[in-house]
């Protein structure tokens, strides 16, 4: 089963892997701290609401730039399939890219089902 990895500065991107971070297209656009966004829990839970089409509204980040970030994951899902995903987030808290994996396990179930 695929899993996150810490991606630190200045270390290459180990084989099999997909850097989901900050300065990648699955970014998590929500902005953590925010007053209208919240702390990293919610941005997360927004994130993961956004992945199956449910934009958040008040947001700091635009319903345009949830509607881009939804259309590209819709496009692009398959690259993250049976691969690990990286990101800069400390592996012991919460992070958009354990979304990301659920995200992609949850699809592969249905296809199966389907």
């Amino acid at each position: 089963m695929p899993d996150r990895i810490q991606l630190r500065k200045r270390s290459k991107l180990p084989p099999n892997c997909v850097d989901v971070g900050p300065s990648t297209p699955w970014a998590n656009p929500f902005i953590i701290g925010s007053h209208r966004d919240g702390k990293t829990e919610e941005c997360v839970a927004k994130y993961a609401r956004l992945l199956r089409g449910v934009p958040t509204i008040g947001s700091c980040c635009s319903t345009d730039a949830q509607r881009k970030l939804y259309q590209y994951a819709q496009a692009h899902l398959h690259e993250l399939r049976g691969r690990d995903v990286a990101c800069s987030c400390n592996t012991a808290r919460v992070c958009h890219a354990d979304e990301l994996l659920r995200f992609v396990a949850e699809q592969e179930r249905i296809q199966k089902c389907a």
